[in-house]
């Protein structure tokens, strides 16, 4: 990665030194941001954790470690040398932990810790607090000596977030995602300066829920004119065992199935994945909508769910090897064989003969919607796993096929 100020920050920074404005070393930090016109907000303090809802923009945040709370009287100047009470260093160590927790909770930000301590000190204090609950938060989190940052900040923060992949896909994403959402916006606005009337016009008229209809508008319009990320990554290494295999498995599961946690409570689709309700893990069948969205738009309170049965088959690991190439392909028994509904990629079967139709009335418990009573939804199977799904089960079950025609037809003869 470049060290130019536009290829590491890219939007509003955060600095936070109990010395803003003094004569100290985060002046020379303030000044790198200043030269790259790059807005930022200065904190003597840190706010309280409330206020991150503000923050999830942010493209960079830099804080101190000895963060003195001193109230009302902040604008005293603490001379260099000054050593701070142990006790209170202890409730400086606390705070920031906090604070960064519910960094780590809220934001998919990085956090640099710049500091005059010792780093050795202060990673040993993140270690204690975050090594059980966030093991992965080096990734996110890291500690400068304020030396590090003084011949150049974005240099010497680029070369570290160069080694971060996750993160600077992400922060790609941003920009480019930032960039789509204005262009969308700009020629809806063009088209109508009230577009949002139409689409509720056309929600009511089809009764469908206008919030799920402008949310499918807008994300694929916005998705389309994203375009493929503009990313330079290093070669992955394709050689040698996996050292974490569970790990590549939940990426591969997030990949295809969205939880049902993030998912509209009222909204059902194509794809979606039942267990029966009182059912625990490892779920031994999993009833997979098949349903056409185009006949889940309906606000009757009722729906007729088509579903095929994912049975729990998990085999060895060398037949499982044998058997990748055909995973998600149709045998001659006429059942699929898929690996990504659960975390765990064990093999589910999917007998495309034993599919059921059934009418659906959601009901409601307390303020909750049940959307399949005596079911619950576990997650949504995306494209285009769902797709290769109905298109087997129609193949099979559903498409009716025609007669052949006689060899004879264009013979000669006839009238």
């Amino acid at each position: 990665m470049k060290g130019g100020a536009l290829d590491v920050v890219r939007g509003a920074a955060v600095v936070i030194d109990d010395r803003m404005g003094q004569e100290t070393d985060v002046n020379d930090l303030m000044r790198q941001l200043r030269d790259a016109s790059i807005p930022t907000v200065e904190l003597k303090q840190l706010p309280p954790v409330e206020a991150l809802v503000h923050w999830k923009q942010f493209a960079l945040i830099v804080m101190d470690w000895a963060l003195i709370d001193l109230g009302d009287a902040s604008d005293i100047e603490i001379p260099g040398g000054v050593t701070v009470p142990s006790v209170l260093s202890e409730e400086v160590v606390e705070r920031n932990i906090a604070f960064i927790r519910a960094l780590l909770d809220e934001t998919a930000l990085p956090v640099f810790v710049a500091t005059n301590e010792d780093v050795d000190r202060v990673n040993s204090d993140l270690s204690d607090a975050f090594c059980e609950a966030f093991p992965d938060y080096a990734e996110r989190v890291h500690v400068f000596s304020k030396r590090e940052l003084k011949p150049n900040l974005f240099q010497t923060i680029g070369d570290w977030l160069s080694s971060r992949p996750a993160l600077r896909v992400l922060e790609t994403w941003r920009r480019s995602y930032i960039a789509a959402e204005i262009s969308v916006f700009h020629q809806f606005s063009r088209a109508q300066h009230d577009w949002v009337a139409s689409i509720q016009r056309a929600a009511s008229a089809d009764t469908a829920e206008v919030g799920v209809m402008l949310r499918d508008l807008i994300a694929a319009n916005i998705l389309n004119r994203v375009g493929p990320l503009d990313v330079v990554l290093d070669e992955a290494a394709t050689n040698g065992a996996l050292a974490d295999a569970t790990a590549l498995r939940r990426v591969l599961h997030y990949s295809a199935v969205v939880p049902d946690s993030s998912l509209a409570a009222s909204e059902v689709s194509t794809g979606d994945l039942f267990v029966p309700a009182d059912a625990s893990e490892p779920f031994e069948a999993i009833r997979i909508l098949l349903t056409p969205e185009c006949d889940l738009t309906s606000r009757d309170d009722k729906w007729r769910f088509t579903t095929l049965t994912a049975k729990r088959s998990p085999r060895d690991s060398k037949e499982s090897r044998n058997r990748a190439k055909g995973a998600w392909k149709p045998s001659r028994e006429l059942y699929l064989t898929v690996n990504l509904l659960t975390e765990d990629c064990v093999e589910y079967d999917v007998a495309l003969k034993d599919w059921t139709s059934e009418m659906v009335v959601p009901t409601r418990l307390g303020t909750s919607l049940v959307i399949w009573p005596g079911y619950r939804r576990i997650g949504r199977l995306l494209p285009p796993y769902s797709t290769f799904l109905q298109q087997n089960f129609a193949q099979v079950s559903i498409r009716k096929g025609l007669p052949r025609l006689p060899p004879d037809l264009y013979a000669a003869g006839g009238c």
